[in-house]
């Protein structure tokens, strides 16, 4: 059975309940994998060449961002969050309040999620 990366998701609001930072900084890069990931299979089961001359993660976002204008949307909300699970994973300071910081990467990975799903129902055959 393949694993399902949303489940990252679903740990991230798990660990976003934690109080520590690391906790929190640990949710935002659970949901951000959960996401990229998620945005990836979809990719793959559409045929889509992921382009491997950009870094991996950069790679999933600009080929779906080339895909259409919902698309770019969503790559956009990608690039955002990848920003959020860097300064999670390497900055020691972080500006903003860690607990809506963290709630945030989450809302976003779950609307990256729903978005890609809706974008699998619109491209998927219509039963007659």
């Amino acid at each position: 059975m393949m694993f399902d990366f949303t489940e990252y998701i679903k740990l991230a609001n798990t660990l976003n309940k934690n109080t520590d930072e690391a906790s929190k900084r640990s949710a935002v890069s659970r949901a951000y994998y959960g996401a990229l990931m998620h945005t990836k299979k979809y990719l793959i089961e559409n045929d889509k060449k992921i382009d491997s001359s950009e870094n991996s993660h950069e790679a999933i976002w600009y080929t779906l961002q080339k895909l259409g204008k919902k698309e770019e949307i969503i790559a956009n909300m990608g690039f955002a969050l990848k920003n959020k699970r860097k300064n999670a994973d390497y900055e020691s300071k972080i500006k903003e309040n860690i607990h809506s910081w963290s709630m945030h990467a989450i809302f976003n990975a779950n609307a990256i999620v729903n978005q890609i799903n809706a974008l699998k129902k619109s491209n998927s055959p219509k039963k007659k």
